[in-house]
C-alpha cells in the first residue's frame, strides 16, 4: 500500500510539473544483475518522474508475485489472492513494456528492456493460469473443463518458454528458470491429455483413451527430466494415476472392445478455456487517498492564469482609455453649448429671471408684431446680400482678368502682386 501510496502522489506531481524541471536524481539499480568480482551492479539515474514511475511500478509487480508465493494455496482465499496478484503484475509489466521507452528517453537497464519485460508479464499469466487448474482440480470440476484449463496452461508456459530463449534476455534468468517453465509445460499438457482421456473413457472411446494416457506419461516424463524435480506440481503422483488408468484401459480394450489406438498426431485438439488476462494498469491505485500536493497549482495552469491577468489589464486599459475619449468629447460639446454654465438654478420655482429681462426687451422692441416685420424682410434682405456678392464677384473677376493681361503684355516689367493672391481671401469668401 505503501508504494500505492507514493506512485500516486508521483502521478499526481508530475501533472504540475514538467519533466524537464525537475532536478531530483533518481538511481536504480538492474533487478537480476547480481553484479561480479570487478564491479557493482548496473545501475541507472535520471533526473525524470517519468523513469521513477516506471521503476516504482515495476516494483510493485515484483512485489505482487512474491505476495502471491506467500500465499496459502490450499485455502480458497489464498488462491484468489495469490492469482489477482499475478494479473495484476502481468497488466503492470504489459503497461510497462508499452511505455517504458518514452517515459525514459534514453537507454533502460537490462530489466526495464521491452522484451524482458514482456517475458515477466507471460510468467505471471501462466502462473496465474496454474491456480486456476489447481483450484479447478481442488474442486473437483468436470475432466472436459479441466482439460481445457490445463490446456491454456500448456499454452501459455509453452509462450514463457519461448520468450525466455531469445537472444536479447535469456543471460538474465537464472538457471533453473527455464527448466522449471519447460517442465511445467510438459506437465500441464500431460494434464490436458490426461483429463481428456477420462472424457474419452467416460464416451467409450477406450483407443482414444489408451493414445491420450500413453501420451501423457511421456509428457510427464519429459517434465520430470526437464526440470530435474520428479515432483515438480505433484507429478509423481499423476505418473502413478495415469500408470493405473493405462494399465485399466488396456485390459478392458483387450477383453471388451478390441480399438484400434491411433496415434497421437491423429488425436483431436483440446479445447482451451482462458480464464486469465493482464489487469489493467489504473491510472491512481488508491484515487480516494489525499493528495499531498493539492494547493500546488499546475504549470500550464500557473501560466494561463497569467496569460489571461495580462489579456485582462489589456482589456481594461482600452475600455478606459476609450471612456476617457468620450468623456473628453462629451465636455467640448457642452463647452460650445456654454452648459453647464448656461443653466441657470431654478430651485426656487418660478421662470428665471433672465427670460424675463429678455421677455420685456422683445415686448419693448414692438412685441410680435415686429418679430413678424422683421422676418418679412428677411428675402428683400436676403436678395439684397445676393446682388452685393454677385457684382462683388464680378468686379474681383475683371480686376483679375486686367491682371493677367498686363502681365502677360508687359512681362517681367509687371511687377505689381498678382491679382489672385491679393484677393484671394475675398474670392474664398465670396
Amino acid at each position: 500500500e505503501a508504494m500505492h501510496k507514493y506512485y500516486d502522489q508521483l502521478v499526481a506531481l508530475e501533472v504540475k510539473i514538467p519533466s524537464s524541471e525537475v532536478q531530483i536524481p533518481f538511481k536504480w539499480k538492474d533487478a537480476f544483475d547480481k553484479g561480479s568480482i570487478f564491479g557493482g551492479r548496473i545501475s541507472l539515474t535520471v533526473s525524470s518522474i517519468g523513469y521513477e514511475k516506471v521503476c516504482v511500478l515495476f516494483n510493485i509487480a515484483a512485489l505482487s508475485t512474491q505476495i502471491a508465493e506467500t500465499q496459502n494455496l490450499d485455502s480458497e482465499e489464498g488462491l484468489q489472492k495469490a492469482n489477482k496478484k499475478l494479473q495484476s503484475a502481468a497488466g503492470i509489466f504489459t503497461a510497462l513494456k508499452d511505455r517504458v521507452v518514452g517515459l525514459i528517453e534514453q537507454e533502460p537497464t537490462p530489466d526495464l528492456e521491452p522484451e524482458c519485460l514482456g517475458v515477466l508479464s507471460s510468467l505471471c499469466l501462466a502462473q496465474a493460469q496454474e491456480l486456476v487448474v489447481q483450484k479447478a482440480l481442488k474442486d473437483s470440476m468436470k475432466d472436459n473443463i479441466v482439460a481445457k484449463l490445463a490446456g491454456h496452461a500448456d499454452d501459455l508456459f509453452a509462450e514463457v518458454m519461448k520468450v525466455m530463449q531469445k537472444e536479447s534476455v535469456r543471460t538474465l534468468w537464472d538457471k533453473d528458470w527455464l527448466s522449471v517453465v519447460s517442465g511445467k509445460q510438459a506437465l500441464y499438457n500431460g494434464l490436458s491429455q490426461f483429463h481428456q482421456s477420462k472424457v474419452c473413457n467416460a464416451a467409450k472411446n477406450i483407443g482414444e483413451e489408451i493414445s491420450r494416457l500413453q501420451y501423457c506419461l511421456e509428457l510427464f516424463q519429459a517434465c520430470q527430466t526437464r526440470s530435474g524435480m520428479a515432483g515438480l506440481g505433484g507429478c509423481s503422483d499423476w505418473v502413478k494415476r495415469a500408470n493405473r488408468a493405462l494399465t485399466d484401459a488396456k485390459k478392458d480394450n483387450d477383453f471388451i472392445y478390441h480399438e484400434r489406438i491411433p496415434d497421437v498426431k491423429q488425436l483431436t485438439a483440446i479445447g482451451r478455456a482462458a480464464v486469465v488476462k493482464p489487469t489493467v494498469l489504473p491510472d491512481k491505485f488508491l484515487p480516494n487517498d489525499k493528495e499531498l500536493f493539492a494547493a500546488l497549482m499546475p504549470v500550464h495552469i500557473h501560466q494561463a492564469v497569467a496569460a489571461y491577468e495580462v489579456r485582462k489589464q489589456e482589456m481594461v486599459g482600452k475600455e478606459l482609455n476609450r471612456m476617457k475619449e468620450g468623456t473628453n468629447m462629451l465636455n467640448e460639446i457642452l463647452n460650445s453649448m456654454n452648459l453647464p454654465a448656461a443653466l441657470e438654478d431654478t430651485t426656487g420655482g418660478g421662470v428665471p429671471a433672465s427670460l424675463k429681462e429678455k421677455s420685456a426687451a422683445v415686448i419693448e422692441a414692438g412685441g410680435v408684431d415686429e418679430l413678424e416685420r422683421l422676418v418679412r424682410e428677411l428675402p428683400d434682405l436676403l436678395q439684397r446680400n445676393t446682388d452685393l456678392l454677385t457684382e462683388a464677384e464680378r468686379m474681383l473677376r475683371e480686376e483679375a482678368e486686367s491682371d493677367s493681361t498686363l502681365r502677360a503684355q508687359h512681362g517681367a516689367r509687371w511687377s505689381r502682386t498678382p491679382s489672385d493672391k491679393l484677393t484671394g481671401t475675398f474670392s474664398a469668401n465670396a
